[in-house]
């Protein structure tokens, strides 16, 4: 797989796909998650000081840090200014994906049915049932 076939992707899905190929190691995501968000604090820090150099230095960090990635780990490169708008796209993607593995969330009802299982370890009893979630249909009778 090589940028080459990342640049001649006729649609963004497949460009993600190799786009995602060039970053299988998960070290070379989390560099990647370390640029963006490098990238975002200096642009949130230009524009919140009304300074621009911040802002012109923000695409200069990521891009260095991305590729120091690639060269490093990878060990392959990538030239974003190819196809900037599917690059950035696909960056933001690759960004809330890293960050989301790295602090999964459990959804409700699973964080729910834990409590009740603490409590029911910690009260010795089977008697507690599972609580219905919130704005839960309950099932239909039967007629």
């Amino acid at each position: 797989m090589s940028s080459e076939d990342l640049y001649s992707a006729p649609d963004f899905e497949s460009f993600w796909s190799i786009y995602e190929r060039l970053h299988a190691d998960p070290r070379t995501r989390a560099l990647h998650a370390v640029a963006t968000t490098s990238a975002m604090v200096l642009l949130t820090w230009g524009v919140v000081r009304r300074n621009v150099a911040p802002i012109l230095l923000a695409p200069l960090v990521d891009h260095a840090i991305a590729q120091a990635s690639h060269r490093l780990i990878e060990h392959n490169r990538t030239t974003p200014w190819r196809s900037p708008g599917w690059h950035l796209r696909a960056e933001l993607r690759l960004w809330r994906r890293t960050i989301a593995r790295s602090c999964p969330a459990r959804p409700r009802e699973e964080h729910r049915q834990g409590e009740l299982r603490e409590r029911r370890r910690d009260s010795g009893t089977q008697s507690w049932k599972p609580i219905a979630s919130v704005g839960s249909v309950p099932p239909a009778r039967a007629q």
